[in-house]
């Protein structure tokens, strides 16, 4: 029997793992998708809020801001990308100034640290991109950026480690009072637990109603984004709001922690996790955020996505044991701010848990920290710092362990020098319908390889989007689009077009096997190679035409 079965891995579902892996308590993870943070935890402003908004004296306000100080904890000590840029919330008229004065008195009330009014003036000297109608800001330092999926994977990777079982594509369909605890249907068969944690986001409500009467229901609400290039990523330095209504926070404009611009979300209620991006939404989205900031070039999009958040009737979070239902504890109505406040809602159940006499001592042999090597992003200093580790072994490295890939790496700078400066060069990738990250890792390396063969810098030629009347082609670009459907697992084409002809290079990839094959094809190809170097796939490659 478990001690604790965890239903839902977003981000509210593994900070719960997290948490109760530091005690020696059999947890195990029950995830309806076949992914962690594959819901609304991939599909969000990726904001980690100060705290002003909340109502003073309700759950969100005083989980919101222990949770935005424990997140930045959490992000150092697993190694997940986070920047404190802090946040303004525009009046964009005199008349709402007002409101600003209520955020104020709401955040010294839920102790925001920092938090400050300013002038227009003050407000433009820190961003000078934003409208002229900008009355005044509420500035709160302690807002931050993050990135949501890699924070939520982090900790169910840790979770795992210390022990938490993570079950995939196991939907919880049936949930049944016994003598001992709960018993839960699953895909695997029924599964018997003490204690139950209902993180199921969007379907919590139904969750909650196997187990105990009715208390809460859910309203999905869908909300459409647009994220930009690189080369809008500067626009504004802190994430701009503008003041909330009803619907939430509003559209807001945010740098990323890999460098692009978001901008959104509308907020429109739907049946269940309808991610469709609507061109009203996405109007709608351009029109208010450039209220804020007047010149962001919407061409610059690379991405246009939506998100569904579990909007709840009771206007506050659902955190606790279920009404006649002992041991079934509700993480539900996890909205805005659920992702600012995942690790403090965390520790609500480990209190539960508490009040029970049924949390043991911690562990004293946790493995906790986790750290993950980007090579792409090490300054020169860094890699040569690999290359002296190196001198006392043998290192392996690539960004991409498919055979196939690395051949086209290989050729490609080779077909970009016998073709000359007269062929044009666009590439485009294609994958599932529940990729996370666009243009991929494995395209961009593809066009850095382009690139690099014609002495350019990909972040000065690459173009991500093309939308209306753009005149001619410049000779100095690359295109690169994504296009994203189905259950495809991976498709990248390269184009050489010149006078009169067209050559294409594509790789499939069929299955994910083939990326464990090369893996494994490195591993063993390694240990009989000569010290003090750094290897790559190419290397083993090349090796066979000796």
């Amino acid at each position: 029997m478990l001690d604790v079965a965890i239903i839902g891995c977003g981000v509210v579902g593994a900070a719960a793992a997290y948490e109760l892996s530091h005690y020696p308590l059999h947890t195990a993870i029950f995830e309806a998708e076949n992914d962690v943070a594959d819901c609304t935890t991939k599909a969000n402003s990726a904001i980690l809020h100060a705290g002003y908004d909340p109502e003073p004296g309700t759950r969100m306000a005083r989980l919101n801001v222990e949770g935005v100080a424990l997140a930045k904890e959490i992000c150092a000590r697993l190694d997940v990308p986070y920047r404190q840029c802090g946040s303004l919330v525009l009046a964009l008229s005199p008349a709402e100034l007002p409101h600003l004065q209520k955020l104020y008195e709401n955040g010294l009330a839920n102790g925001v640290p920092g938090i400050r009014l300013l002038s227009a003036e003050e407000t433009r000297a820190m961003e000078p991109g934003l409208s002229p109608e900008v009355a005044g800001a509420l500035y709160a330092p302690s807002a931050a950026i993050v990135s949501p999926w890699e924070y939520a994977l982090a900790m169910a990777e840790v979770a795992v480690r210390n022990g938490v079982e993570l079950h995939l594509s196991s939907p919880v369909t049936g949930i049944q009072k016994t003598a001992s605890g709960w018993a839960l249907t699953t895909p695997s068969g029924v599964v018997e637990a003490r204690y139950v944690v209902n993180a199921a986001g969007i379907r919590a409500d139904a969750v909650h109603d196997m187990a105990a009467p009715h208390q809460f229901t859910i309203q999905p609400t869908r909300g459409e984004y647009y994220l930009l290039d690189k080369s809008e990523g500067t626009r504004v330095q802190h994430v701009i709001f503008q003041c909330p209504n009803e619907n939430g926070k509003g559209v807001l404009v945010a740098p990323t922690v890999h460098g692009n611009l978001i901008v959104g979300p509308n907020a429109e209620p739907v049946a269940g996790d309808d991610t469709a991006c609507t061109a009203a939404g996405l109007a709608f989205v351009s029109a208010a955020a450039r209220r804020s900031v007047p010149d962001i070039r919407f061409g610059e999009s690379i991405r246009n996505f939506a998100g569904v958040r579990a909007n709840v009737d009771t206007g506050d979070f659902v955190i606790g044991e279920a009404d006649g239902a002992p041991g079934f504890i509700d993480l539900a109505g996890m909205k805005s701010p659920g992702l600012s406040s995942a690790p403090a809602v965390a520790k609500e159940v480990t209190k539960i848990l508490a009040a029970h006499n049924d949390l043991p001592e911690p562990k004293t042999d946790y493995k906790d920290g986790r750290t993950r090597v980007r090579f792409k992003e090490l300054p020169p200093e860094q890699k040569a710092e690999l290359d002296a580790i190196a001198q006392n072994g043998r290192v392996f490295w690539s960004p991409n362990m498919s055979v196939g890939v690395n051949v086209l790496l290989e050729l490609l700078p080779e077909l970009v020098q016998m073709l000359g400066p007269d062929y044009d060069l666009e590439m485009v990738e294609l994958h599932h319908n529940r990729k996370k990250d666009s243009p991929s890792g494995t395209a961009l390396r593809l066009a850095e390889s382009l690139a690099s063969a014609r002495d350019w810098d990909l972040k000065d030629v690459a173009c991500y989007h093309r939308e209306g009347i753009i005149g001619e082609r410049p000779k100095k670009e690359i295109g690169v689009q994504a296009i994203r459907g189905g259950d495809v697992v991976g498709v990248h084409t390269v184009y050489f077009m010149g006078p009169g002809e067209r050559i294409e290079v594509t790789h499939h990839a069929h299955s994910r096997e083939n990326f464990a094959q090369g893996a494994l094809r490195a591993a063993s190809w390694l240990p009989g190679q000569p010290g003090g170097k750094v290897y790559a796939m190419g290397d083993i490659l090349k090796s066979r035409l000796k």
